[in-house]
């Protein structure tokens, strides 16, 4: 289905109809517009349950940490994004906008820039936040906060903790006003494209892990300071922020909507920072420093 042809230039089938790209970034741009759900998803979407749709949300967050480990795999090195995606089962992968195709015929692929296989990897964590999105609003909008802790105040419920736990983890419901009054200052990072920043005149950068408030503080050394004002050194290279312990920096396992690996932070030991999303719920910038982006 792909061949490689001179310079780079790639050929496509997909669904059967051809697409000739000159460059990586033509097929990133391409793929950008795989990222929606297309109408009939979103319509199944909102035929399930409230259960059903618990259960969609842990399937893509589970999918999501699989695809991250990878894309973390990448950053380190871009030769390991070819064997990593051959070890994902074709069957996790979404039929929607001919993801399932794409991915396939990257993997039947031996000679092809590893660039190509990055670019549809970013891109597809990016359909499944899309994806989750859609599942988080259709859940709470069916689901309205207020009236339901009134049903269970006048004991006309049965609260269920099971059930609030999974949508506070898979959702981050609580908290949703805050994140909206913060929206003003920040706006998130697209999932898996790296925003480059030069601390030389800011000296230090606010961002958001889901709804917690950081910082990555330029003084005599690069620091990172969690949201109870707690600083760890970032050293030069690659640094991972995240809940997993063998993280470089290490945040609150409390913080469950904080992503076992949720950012990449890559320093040049100076003032030039590179900043990757890999987490569930997001990394929020300043949008001022969402100008630069790649993959």
């Amino acid at each position: 289905m792909f061949r490689r042809m001179p310079i780079d230039v790639l050929e496509i089938s997909i669904d059967g109809e051809g697409y000739v790209f000159q460059s990586p970034r033509d097929f990133e741009f391409a793929l950008s517009g795989r990222i929606c759900l297309p109408a009939s998803k979103i319509a199944a979407l909102s035929r399930l349950t409230d259960n059903e749709l618990l259960r969609e949300a842990e399937a893509i967050r589970a999918v999501e940490q699989r695809f991250a480990e990878a894309l973390s795999g990448a950053l380190e090195d871009i030769t390991n994004v070819g064997p990593l995606l051959k070890n994902m089962e074709p069957s996790i992968i979404s039929q929607d906008n001919s993801w399932r195709s794409i991915i396939s015929a990257l993997n039947g692929l031996d000679r092809i820039p590893e660039t190509y296989k990055k670019i549809a990897l970013v891109k597809y964590m990016q359909y499944l936040t899309s994806r989750q999105e859609v599942v988080k609003n259709l859940y709470a909008n069916r689901r309205p906060r207020d009236a339901a802790e009134a049903r269970l105040a006048s004991g006309s419920a049965v609260y269920r903790p099971t059930a609030r736990f999974r949508e506070t983890m898979l959702f981050n419901l609580n908290g949703i006003s805050d994140l909206e009054r913060q929206e003003t200052f920040f706006s998130r990072l697209p999932k898996g494209e790296t925003v480059e920043v030069n601390l030389e005149e800011d000296r230090a950068i606010d961002l958001l892990l889901a709804k917690h408030q950081c910082r990555i503080l330029l003084q005599d050394r690069l620091l990172f300071v969690d949201q109870n004002g707690h600083d760890s050194e970032l050293r030069a290279g690659r640094n991972v922020v995240g809940r997993d312990a063998t993280s470089d920096v290490v945040m609150d396992a409390d913080l469950r909507d904080v992503s076992r690996k949720h950012l990449i932070v890559e320093s040049d030991g100076m003032q030039q920072i590179k900043l990757t999303d890999i987490s569930s719920h997001g990394t929020s910038l300043p949008p001022r420093f969402l100008d630069h982006t790649s993959t």
